[in-house]
């Protein structure tokens, strides 16, 4: 493990250490330089805790010298942005926090018994309550109509949503929810199959468009995809997933995830983007626009499980790396460039308590994001309420 690998690790476990040590002062000099990029005390004064406490034993002095560089070097950013980045790059230290340590929606607690592993799909908002389609991955593959008044309570209806035949699919995934102006409703879904056999898997995904008269159905999911995989020896040419679709004046635009087959354990690919009259014949741009760092731990050179959602004046963009079992956030102006918020990951299965983190859906209401993570592994699964202290929108010229 390389010196920065070692400091990002030590930085992430450092989050989840408060109140155990005094502070050290001499592990973080004073100097009249300006700081790269603003970190708030308490965050510091963890670093400087966590070191203090890593100076214990026979393995001190290297930790405490590595803690030492850490909080140094956590005031920039893991890469240098693109000369392209505009004057609002740097974005502030976010931290995702439990609302309440009981999940929010537990399946186990319902009458649905399908639902023992499931996504969680887009999250809208109709009059005041909360909506999303629950997408259960057990047989059969099949979605359910969940909703909230307020975001910590969930009732689901114990019926299946009508969206068609679920015959030979291993996902069923509602990743953009619309009503348009006729009070009706588009989604844009994952369909996911296996190819292969047992023990020689290939995996596929393709973006579905789909038609309801109301959120809790029928669907009518059009049999061929809206956006499929691209030529071979491009970037996405094995599948394409996670589509977030943005309509305003200008017409429509789809951020999507999309990949190339891979002969290793990793999981993800790059972000995409493309754009629509219609939200129905799709032009992709040809190259990605969000590609995962090597350098960064997290991303392992990978990008999963994306949501995209208009922030303030630009986009924000919520991901995973390539386990896919933490995320982080990039925000931009443009859709085009994008910058890593400073404390990636935000989230890690330690601040859920469970032992893996499955889907997020995120929920923007002004500048508060909620966000809800499905939690826990093939046994149980189970949803959790959050929200992101310290985030706040990037704007042109200026400093959040």
């Amino acid at each position: 493990m390389d010196d920065r690998k070692l400091i990002e690790h030590i930085a992430e476990y450092a989050r989840h250490l408060d109140d155990v040590a005094p502070p050290v002062e001499s592990l973080a000099p004073a100097t009249d330089e300006a700081p790269v990029a603003r970190i708030d005390d308490a965050r510091i004064e963890r670093r400087r805790r966590t070191a203090w406490l890593t100076g214990l034993g026979a393995a001190a002095l290297v930790a405490i010298v590595v803690g030492s560089i850490a909080v140094v070097d956590l005031n920039r950013t893991p890469t240098e942005p693109p000369a392209t980045t505009p004057p609002s790059s740097v974005v502030d230290p976010t931290r995702a926090v439990l609302v309440q340590p009981d999940p929010v929606l537990d399946p186990e607690t319902s009458a649905v018994e399908d639902l023992v592993f499931f996504t969680m799909g887009d999250v809208v908002e109709v009059d005041g309550v909360l909506h999303s389609l629950l997408g259960a991955e057990t047989k059969p593959i099949s979605l359910y109509h969940a909703t909230s008044q307020d975001g910590t309570s969930w009732e689901i209806d114990p019926a299946p949503v009508d969206a068609g035949d679920p015959t030979g699919l291993m996902t069923l995934r509602a990743t953009e929810l619309i009503q348009v102006d006729d009070g009706s409703w588009v989604g844009y879904f994952d369909l996911g199959r296996d190819l292969g056999e047992i023990g020689n898997h290939i995996y596929r995904w393709w973006i579905h468009r789909g038609t309801a008269p109301s959120i809790d159905g029928p669907w009518t999911i059009d049999p061929d995809p809206v956006l499929d995989a691209g030529p071979p020896g491009s970037w996405d040419d094995a599948w394409v997933r996670n589509a977030s679709v943005i309509r305003n004046d200008d017409g429509w635009r789809m951020f999507y995830l999309g990949g190339v087959d891979r002969t290793d354990d990793s999981f993800g690919g790059s972000v995409g983007v493309a754009t629509s009259p219609d939200g129905i014949t799709w032009a992709k741009s040809a190259d990605p626009v969000f590609v995962g760092d090597p350098e960064i731990r997290f991303e392992g050179g990978l990008i999963s499980k994306i949501e995209v959602k208009p922030y303030g004046e630009g986009l924000l963009l919520t991901y995973g790396g390539a386990t896919g079992g933490t995320r982080g956030i990039a925000q931009s102006l443009d859709g085009v460039v994008w910058v890593r918020d400073l404390s990636n990951p935000v989230l890690t299965p330690l601040d859920v308590g469970r032992g893996s983190i499955y889907d997020t859906a995120m929920w923007i209401d002004g500048s508060e994001l909620q966000w809800f993570v499905v939690g826990g592994g093939y046994e149980s699964q189970a949803v959790y309420e959050m929200y992101v202290d310290g985030l706040e929108p990037m704007t042109d010229g200026a400093t959040p």
